[in-house]
């Protein structure tokens, strides 16, 4: 019986270990191979998009409209806007938040998929504005950094690389404020909506990434 015992006590830490080390395996295997779509929050990408040397992405979003779109429902404008369209307060209508707001992602609706932080707080508020993933896409499902280094990597796994899609959810006729002459395009006609000189007032190239497709794109001609 002692022999018994003492071979229980032995085999008991070794057993331990390997289920520790086996939920780690597991974890991230799980991890590698998460499908779960949620809105990180222009914070999370912040952590990686705002170095100088690759473009400070997250500054040149905070200096344009779109950081301000929340922001700017409460404007004597706004307010005369909706009070023509019946709405008592734009900053808690699903209706100007749809285009004000990436928590509502085009929706009248606030998103449910809208990851926590630690305290249990959503990392992405309606006081956002219009941010990062209204463009590219919830962030969940690109946003680990080797799958961020390589552009084609991060559209495999999910990234919008074509953000004009979105843009014209949002700038078109239904839009209260729409002007059919704003753009004056290069033939002369006028449009209420241009992608290529939008697109121009926002733009945040990342230098780093552009030299390693150049490099890459050189590498393949030899």
């Amino acid at each position: 019986m002692k022999t018994l015992f003492r071979r229980i006590a032995l085999t008991l830490p070794v057993l331990f270990v390997l289920f520790i080390f086996g939920q780690g395996a597991l974890s991230q295997e799980e991890e590698e191979s998460s499908t779960v779509i949620e809105f990180v929050g222009a914070a999370k990408c912040k952590i990686c998009h705002n170095k100088e040397e690759s473009g400070a992405q997250f500054t040149v979003w905070s200096k344009a409209n779109h950081s301000q779109a929340f922001a700017s429902l409460a404007t004597p404008k706004a307010k005369e806007v909706a009070k023509a369209l019946g709405i008592e307060d734009p900053q808690k209508s699903g209706k100007c938040l749809k285009c004000h707001s990436t928590a509502y992602f085009f929706t009248e609706q606030k998103v449910a998929n809208i990851a926590l932080k630690k305290d249990g707080s959503p990392r992405l508020a309606a006081e956002e504005g219009i941010s990062c993933e209204s463009c590219h896409g919830a962030g969940s499902i690109y946003q680990k950094k080797k799958t961020m280094e390589v552009f084609d990597a991060s559209v495999k796994a999910g990234m919008n690389a074509h953000p004009e899609n979105s843009c014209v959810k949002c700038h078109n006729a239904d839009n209260p404020n729409w002007d059919p002459q704003r753009y004056t395009l290069k033939d002369g006609t006028k449009t209420g909506f241009d992608y290529a000189q939008a697109f121009e007032k926002m733009k945040h190239p990342n230098p780093l990434m552009a030299a390693a497709r150049a490099k890459r794109k050189a590498e393949t001609k030899k």
